[in-house]
């Protein structure tokens, strides 16, 4: 944490004046919301066109979800059981090998 003395070394003019431009910048919101609306106001065709693109996309989605759920579901059990059962074989075969390679010697 900073003592007052390294505070005030640290600030200088144009940090002053970076943030008065910023205030002001701040300030100037109502004439920034007008250009926003200027702009909704133009594209809104543009917006809702791609809003209902995307609902006719996502009825879609869920439609395809809805016929090939069952056979995802089946798909990704067995998938899932199959790297199970082949990362299984691995770990043992890798036990097995350094089982005979390096012996523990206990006594």
């Amino acid at each position: 944490m900073k003592n007052i003395s390294e505070v005030n070394r640290d600030v200088n003019l144009g940090a002053v004046v970076k943030g008065v431009d910023k205030l002001i910048e701040l300030l100037n919101a109502k004439q920034n919301f007008e250009f926003m609306f200027e702009d909704f106001r133009a594209s809104w065709p543009i917006i809702v066109g791609l809003l209902v693109a995307g609902a006719v996309a996502s009825l879609i989605w869920i439609c395809l979800m809805r016929c090939f759920a069952g056979i995802m579901v089946w798909l990704s059990l067995v998938g899932m059981m199959v790297v199970l059962g082949f990362s299984m074989q691995q770990i043992l075969e890798k036990y097995l090998r350094w089982r005979f390679e390096y012996p523990l010697h206990v006594v």
